[in-house]
């Protein structure tokens, strides 16, 4: 399977933004080094309140469902996730339609 992006909506706890925002971004640079993730960012809604995207572009789609739940970068943005979502995150994988130009 060629590239794929994970796209996992995250609702967090009220009121916990910024605290979420520092937290993420110090377990950033564990995700973009996991084997096989090509990058990663995040991304806040601008007209859902606590709603945030991480976008992650991973290699094969086993570098995501089944090396990197088990991995050290892994651990640490779950430990982050755990600590402030609401509930869990909505997850879909994507690959490029062929239709685009």
């Amino acid at each position: 399977m060629s590239a794929v992006q994970e796209l996992a909506q995250l609702t967090i706890v009220p009121g916990s933004a910024g605290e979420f925002e520092a937290a993420f971004g110090k377990v950033l640079p564990a995700l973009r080094s996991a084997s096989g993730c090509l990058g990663a960012e995040l991304l806040r809604s601008v007209d859902v309140p606590d709603t945030y995207v991480l976008r992650v572009d991973w290699a094969r789609l086993e570098d995501h469902t089944e090396h990197f739940p088990a991995s050290e970068a892994g651990q640490q943005v779950f430990e982050v996730l755990k600590s402030y979502c609401a509930g869990p995150p909505h997850v879909i994988h994507v690959a490029t339609a062929g239709v685009n130009g």
